[in-house]
């Protein structure tokens, strides 16, 4: 998501006491799924065993939802696609698509299947991108469709929440989307907006003038109603980014506004819960189990999905998201 360059994450601070109900007597499902990325981190060079056992992990949390961001990207070295799944057209480098169905149809759980990795959102207009992310769409539908957990397609690209009408004309959302609608209704579509904030490089590249919090809540909603009447995606995963500068008031504020104008189109409202938190806008780290807890506690109402797995609460790997996960555990689960 809005940074796939980033590595790890979770943050801020929860009051416990001021709960009534502790969270581990609560026995729900906070967060449902996540995303996970083939093309950064974690995931390299695993083979079809580790991802078994990451299924293993996500399932102790209940999780029934897994988006993945990316399923082909370039080769820094040759300059050639270079696809995780069973493509005819570029050179595969491992066949994780293939494994990770595997997994989730054992389970009944559905995946959404990302195009070509664009980090940057610089791609979105550009029409060899979009040709190349209907060629890997194409691919995907004839390799995959017999699988019941593929419940559709993700568009790697992020729109600009605070801009999203003027996002809305890009090619990537207004005739990406529309070409897989007409061509596969059957499959949902998933993009997920994030608010923009002053530390964001991208933002400053591209010389905006009107930051997130210049919006007012019944602003921001207007600006994603306006986009859901150019893009024809049937689920708005808002990025809650409380790694960049979103504070939990905000989130109170904002996210009911927004979720009611994409209810209001017909479509499904999800929150990406980011788990990480940053340092400077320079390092990222999962965060604090409290901050997440507030999260939660504000979005409780919404299907969550973790954003991301493999960075910020995987028990496979690093200490600091092993910790994280098994408090997150205890708290839930226990």
């Amino acid at each position: 998501m809005k940074f796939v360059k980033m590595i790890f994450g979770v943050a801020s601070a929860f009051l416990i006491g001021c709960c009534s109900v502790s969270c581990a007597e609560q026995k729900h499902t906070p967060i449902s799924g996540t995303f996970i990325s083939f093309t950064y981190g974690l995931h390299q060079n695993w083979d079809q065993a580790r991802w078994s056992k990451e299924f293993e992990a996500m399932e102790k949390l209940k999780f029934d939802t897994l988006i993945v961001q990316a399923v082909a990207k370039r080769d820094p070295n040759s300059g050639k696609v270079i696809s995780y799944y069973r493509s005819k057209a570029f050179k595969i480098d491992r066949l994780y698509v293939d494994w990770i169905l595997s997994e989730a149809e054992k389970r009944g759980w559905k995946v959404y299947l990302g195009g070509f990795s664009d980090a940057t959102g610089e791609d979105a207009n550009k029409a060899k991108f979009v040709e190349l992310n209907k060629r890997i769409a194409n691919e995907l539908y004839s390799a995959y469709k017999s699988c019941k957990s593929f419940a559709g397609f993700y568009i790697s690209t992020e729109p600009l929440l605070n801009e999203a009408d003027n996002a809305g004309e890009d090619v990537i959302y207004k005739v990406y989307v529309k070409y897989l609608k007409k061509k596969y209704p059957l499959k949902k579509v998933i993009v997920s907006p994030y608010f923009i904030t002053d530390a964001s490089a991208r933002c400053k590249k591209q010389g905006m003038k009107q930051w997130w919090h210049n919006r007012s809540p019944d602003e921001m909603a207007q600006q994603v109603s306006a986009f859901l009447k150019k893009c024809p995606v049937d689920i708005i995963a808002i990025q809650d980014s409380t790694c960049w500068d979103v504070t939990m008031a905000d989130l109170r504020t904002y996210l009911p506004k927004i979720a009611e104008s994409v209810r209001l189109a017909g479509k499904e409202f999800w929150v990406d819960m980011e788990v990480f938190d940053t340092r400077g806008h320079t390092l990222y780290e999962p965060a604090s189990i409290n901050r997440i807890m507030e999260q939660i506690e504000i979005e409780k109402e919404y299907k969550c999905v973790m954003y991301c797995f493999n960075w910020c609460m995987d028990p496979n790997g690093s200490e600091e998201t092993k910790t994280l996960y098994n408090q997150y555990y205890d708290a839930y689960f226990k």
